[in-house]
């Protein structure tokens, strides 16, 4: 494959989609060719590329995995996700169906986004893109009982995630998740809440 890279430089891995072509090289840097009319070869342009491009990512982490997806009822509408090495994902092209999680349904993003800018401190640990739709992984070690430990309903709105599974519940709450409130320190699903007499 052609590139501006030196000869040293070698190709670590490919992904098509319906009709544009990816690739990384040894450097961490990205490129596409191929039909860029949906902005798949992000680059700015909305326009098609014979060449090896490289893709206008701003992160200065080398890139570590690419994919390129597409559209069941339309191939030429693609899209494409790239991972750095440090858990950033970017994402560019169709938008059709919100794939590229920018909270609109734009119909083409020419230049690489930066996904889930609502969560900065998140590691992406996987990313594949599909047919119109685009799937993430986080590290479930930042996790408790299937929450991220940055959203605010995890441990139940009443704690902090501080380790995986592991809540550390909030002044008259308890419970694994922090889903049980106390009334004079006697948990509100205990027989003898509100001596007996009660809901707490």
């Amino acid at each position: 494959i052609p590139t501006n890279s030196s000869s040293s430089v070698k190709i670590v891995m490919i992904s098509a989609s319906g009709q544009t072509s990816y690739a990384i090289d040894s450097d961490g840097y990205a490129f596409a060719w191929g039909n860029g009319k949906k902005g798949q070869i992000g680059n700015g342009q909305l326009l098609n590329q014979y060449h090896p491009t490289q893709i206008a990512i701003e992160s200065q982490e080398p890139i570590a995995y690419i994919s390129g997806g597409s559209c069941s009822t339309n191939l030429s509408s693609s899209h494409a996700i790239v991972l750095t090495s440090t858990g950033e994902a970017w994402t560019w092209g169709s938008n059709h169906f919100g794939q590229l999680s920018n909270l609109t349904f734009t119909p083409e993003q020419s230049l690489p986004i930066k996904y889930n800018t609502a969560y900065p401190l998140r590691k992406v640990k996987a990313v594949s893109a599909g047919f119109g739709h685009t799937l993430i992984a986080y590290d479930a070690l930042d996790s408790c009982f299937g929450v991220h430990q940055d959203e605010p309903h995890v441990c139940s709105y009443h704690g902090d995630c501080v380790s995986f599974d592991a809540c550390n519940c909030s002044d008259g709450y308890t419970g694994f998740d922090c889903s049980i409130f106390h009334c004079f320190d006697i948990s509100s699903n205990a027989s003898n809440v509100c001596n007996s007499r009660g809901k707490c």
